[in-house]
């Protein structure tokens, strides 16, 4: 069982926080807070896979990585937030390496570009007459 912080907050362990690893079930460590994200997997703008991949892990070095701004994103992780890594526990951060960030990078701005694309032609079809040619009935 966890124990409170001195802030009300859950400490956990690595090994209990290794256990969560699963779709149905994924915490993350960021900055060793940790963080309940199964919910929000299927909302996450960035896709969930890097969440899945993530899950039961330290994902500090690729949320910085990925999130350059902290502030836009401090809204959406402080209701995931359940507890803390307990002060005994080493920090885990993987070091991914460049290549492996650049790739998630990559693949956020593909799923971005079609997410344009797809609703681009979405309000094409939808609202011709925008663009000067007859609506389609």
């Amino acid at each position: 069982n966890p124990s409170p912080s001195s802030q009300g907050l859950n400490m956990y362990t690595w090994q209990e926080i290794q256990r969560h690893n699963q779709e149905t079930d994924q915490w993350l460590v960021i900055n060793r807070k940790v963080y309940d994200v199964t919910g929000w997997a299927d909302r996450h703008p960035g896709g969930h896979q890097v969440l899945n991949h993530y899950a039961g892990e330290d994902a500090t070095d690729v949320f910085r990585a990925i999130h350059p701004d902290p502030d836009i994103v401090r809204l959406y992780l402080k209701p995931l937030l359940i507890g803390e890594l307990a002060p005994e526990e080493p920090n885990q951060e993987r070091n991914k390496n460049v290549s492996e960030v650049s790739g998630l990078k990559s693949m956020q701005r593909d799923e971005d570009e079609l997410y344009f694309r797809v609703s681009l032609s979405f309000s094409v079809v939808n609202q011709p007459s925008c663009l000067g040619g007859p609506a389609i009935a």
